[in-house]
């Protein structure tokens, strides 16, 4: 399992790379950027998000039934497969309107979003998360936006960051408590 400290850095170097310095991270113009397609599409079941390569060319697809802070967490998410995971990326499901042909390639080596992702059962789901957490709010954004902010944090307080950083509130907890800032419990 990659560190914690290496996925933080790869979504820094990210950032820098494309010269984002403020939230809220324009992640999909950053997919752009990168080579990669994204592409929404309403899909049926609990999959929020799949990576998969169209020849030479690697596509995510994205539910477009999905609250678009979540759509924002998954291509985070699928970006975070892309760079740190080098192994061919494709989905274990067929999507006849996103995936044009079905995948043939081992378990291992598939990628989809969906509420087992969520879960940390699997090291690079963790790992994706993780990156996508860091990518989408930045520590030192973060760090930035509670200068001179008297801990710990009210719910109020919490929920003007995630629609500042347009993440779900849930993801914002999790970011805050991963990075040890105290928040009130509700």
């Amino acid at each position: 399992m990659l560190p914690a400290r290496t996925v933080e850095m790869e979504a820094r170097r990210l950032l820098r790379k494309h010269g984002v310095n403020q939230a809220p991270v324009a992640v999909e113009e950053i997919a752009r950027r990168s080579g990669i397609v994204v592409r929404r599409k309403p899909f049926e079941g609990e999959v929020s998000g799949v990576l998969y390569r169209s020849g030479d060319v690697p596509v995510i697809g994205v539910n477009a039934l999905d609250a678009l802070v979540r759509q924002r967490f998954t291509i985070a998410h699928e970006i975070g497969h892309f760079l740190l995971h080098e192994e061919a990326l494709h989905v274990d499901r067929h999507y006849p309107e996103i995936v044009p042909v079905k995948s043939t390639v081992s378990p291992s080596r598939r990628f989809n979003r969906d509420k087992v992702s969520g879960q940390a059962t699997d090291r690079r789901e963790i790992e994706a998360n993780g990156f996508a957490a860091a990518l989408l709010m930045p520590k030192e954004f973060l760090d930035d936006d509670l200068k001179g902010v008297k801990p710990p944090l009210k719910a109020r307080q919490v929920d003007g960051l995630a629609k500042r950083y347009r993440v779900s509130q849930q993801a914002m907890i999790f970011r805050l408590m991963n990075l040890g800032v105290p928040m009130e419990s509700a």
